[in-house]
């Protein structure tokens, strides 16, 4: 039987980390399934679902477990094989891109709306970063998005446009 764990990890960033749980998890027997890794500021932050055989499982968590003596933040939660949507619906991915003038309240603005409308947010990236002449903060917001096939495309662009006009940025719809 096949046995599937989410692993999140928080510390301050050096070389070697990903080489060092990446190992841990291939010598319990486990393979990383889907990741996603970041520096944040000073600290790294990794998210990866991994899996392998059931009986291997302990020797995984124990592994993973020790890195808490290095100063890491862990979490490990054993979870289940990925399924195709939130309780099976069919869903239609897209892709979302914002880019404008960074300020508070973006990345709600869109997950509220998006979540009103059972729209689930299956990956979101965002970055600030200054511009090169002027120094302003410049924002930008990439998301992966899986929509109910009762939705409209020409409602969903409606929408992105919408929120991007009243949020002062570009906001983009694309095929995932």
């Amino acid at each position: 039987m096949r046995a599937y764990f989410v692993l999140s990890l928080i510390g301050e960033d050096r070389p070697g980390i990903v080489e060092d749980v990446s190992s841990r998890i291939h010598q319990a027997e486990f393979n990383i399934e889907d990741s996603r890794m970041a520096v944040l500021g000073r600290e790294f932050g990794l998210i990866m679902l991994a899996s392998g055989a059931s009986d291997k499982l302990a020797r995984a968590k124990a592994s993973l477990a020790e890195l808490e003596s290095q100063g890491f933040l862990v979490g490990l939660k054993e979870t289940e094989a990925p399924s195709p949507g939130p309780e099976g619906a069919a869903r239609v991915p897209y892709k979302v891109s914002v880019y404008g003038m960074d300020h508070e309240g973006i990345v709600h603005a869109f997950a509220e709306a998006l979540a009103r409308r059972a729209i689930n947010v299956e990956t979101l990236e965002t970055q600030s970063a200054a511009a090169p002449l002027s120094g302003a903060d410049l924002f930008s917001m990439e998301m992966t998005i899986a929509v109910p096939g009762d939705l409209t495309p020409a409602d969903l662009r409606a929408l992105v446009t919408r929120l991007g006009d009243e949020h002062g940025v570009d906001a983009t719809l694309s095929p995932a």
